[in-house]
């Protein structure tokens, strides 16, 4: 795991034609980008179920890869890794976990995995996000960015997941491997076309 400068990593993003979005939170394909968005998987009984969603977000980093070799970037939503979070100013469980995976809270742009740390990189994804469902400041966001750069996600804190692409081609392959892990059976699943007015459902 490596931390990366903010400076560094807009190098990198504009090598693949990404730029800041007008808010900030994130960086965002400069052309127009289809949308793929899965909704949290229903839990049986409406009992939360942290073993599912942990297994979900797994599903979810190794659909972005694509097949493809290499690592990934995690960038917090607005750039910055705080310690408070949106439940409390020092999470003992949340903040535990990301500084055991080598953070420095306060720190400014995003963090490299390589592809054999990818269990650290789903362990914060989960801590930072799926911890405590139905929050809604979008404070603990985050946004993964593969190094092969044909797609982003935004993992959303308020139960939801997307998947960024300017290729329909590129996000059916993700969606395939979502359904291979039988989560179509279990979430909601919605197709937005960036030259549609109204999103289309699947």
């Amino acid at each position: 795991m490596r931390l990366i400068e903010l400076a560094e990593f807009e190098v990198w993003t504009r090598d693949r034609d990404l730029i800041r979005s007008p808010d900030g939170r994130c960086f965002e394909f400069a052309s127009p980008a289809h949308e793929s968005v899965w909704q949290w998987p229903d839990f049986d009984n409406e009992v939360y179920n942290p073993p599912l969603l942990a297994r979900y977000v797994a599903d979810n980093v190794e659909a972005a890869m694509l097949g493809q070799p290499g690592g990934a970037y995690l960038f917090p939503a607005g750039g910055t890794w705080n310690r408070q979070s949106f439940v409390s100013e020092d999470d003992p469980v949340r903040n535990v976990v990301l500084e055991k995976c080598g953070f420095e809270f306060e720190f400014a742009g995003a963090v490299y995995f390589e592809a054999e740390e990818f269990d650290s990189l789903v362990a914060v994804i989960f801590a930072r996000g799926f911890l405590f469902p139905d929050f809604t400041d979008g404070g603990d966001d985050l946004y993964l960015y593969p190094a092969h750069g044909d797609l982003y996600m935004w993992f959303d804190d308020d139960e939801m997941v997307g998947a960024f692409s300017r290729s329909t081609e590129t996000l059916k392959q993700f969606d395939a491997h979502l359904e291979r892990s039988d989560w179509h059976a279990r979430c909601r699943h919605m197709m937005y076309l960036a030259d549609e007015e109204e999103p289309g459902s699947e």
